[in-house]
């Protein structure tokens, strides 16, 4: 896939790369799990430029959330890679847009989309909660976490 192929890479990409992996795969990624699955965790390499990350993270944060009432798997892979992406140093100022709106946000926290549970987000893969929960307490940016670390610790969470 162009992902794999671009993954070696990835430290070298720019905005034309990303432009194009998300016109090429960006509508897929909402109902082809495959293309979705290959498309965030590319999102979360580490070793990904700040540019196209920031744009496909842009993008999908965007998509997701209009298409909030749809496939809620489409949400909740969406969220656990915004996760992933919150748990890298060298994501930067991102951490602070993920704590701060497109996380909230996609959850209900502070949209008037569909309140999602952290039961609903992890369920299938309870280590992710708890690596989600870690990343929150780890992050030490400007932006309030108590929401979030509120939302992961309801109903039983670390």
């Amino acid at each position: 896939s162009l992902f794999e192929r671009a993954g070696p890479r990835a430290a070298e990409l720019d905005l034309l790369f990303a432009e194009y992996a998300w016109a090429r795969y960006g509508e897929a990624a909402r109902t082809d799990e495959a293309v979705r699955a290959a498309l965030l965790g590319f999102l979360a390499l580490p070793s990904l430029a700040y540019v196209p990350r920031a744009s496909l993270l842009l993008w999908l944060a965007d998509d997701a959330g209009a298409h909030a009432s749809g496939d809620p798997r489409y949400l909740r892979d969406v969220v656990r890679a915004f996760f992933r992406v919150l748990s890298l140093e060298g994501a930067g100022p991102l951490r602070d847009q993920l704590v701060d709106a497109h996380l909230p946000a996609l959850l209900g926290i502070s949209s008037g989309h569909p309140k999602r549970t952290a039961a609903d987000i992890f369920e299938a893969v309870p280590a992710e909660r708890i690596a989600a929960a870690a990343a929150l307490r780890d992050y030490a940016g400007p932006a309030a976490t108590e929401p979030l670390r509120s939302w992961i610790a309801a109903d039983g969470g670390p």
